[in-house]
């Protein structure tokens, strides 16, 4: 699970979409040899949770971005 994004601008209305890329030390995305996937995203009243599975047998240094119409 990726933590949670939080704002007043989320309510459980609010339409919210959300992406994951690997970055590099200087936080460059890049497309490496890890499957990621994001399987869900839901608002709530105060904030967004995402869930995100990484397929990797190390921790990595991953982005998310999340993109919302209220």
């Amino acid at each position: 699970m990726i933590p949670n994004a939080t704002s007043s601008a989320f309510t459980p209305g609010t339409r919210v979409v959300a992406s994951i890329v690997e970055i590099d030390n200087a936080c460059i995305p890049l497309i490496g040899a890890a499957r990621m996937t994001i399987h869900n995203v839901r608002p709530y009243q105060g904030g967004v949770q995402v869930w995100a599975n990484i397929e990797w047998n190390a921790n990595l240094r991953v982005r998310v971005s999340r993109i919302w119409e209220t």
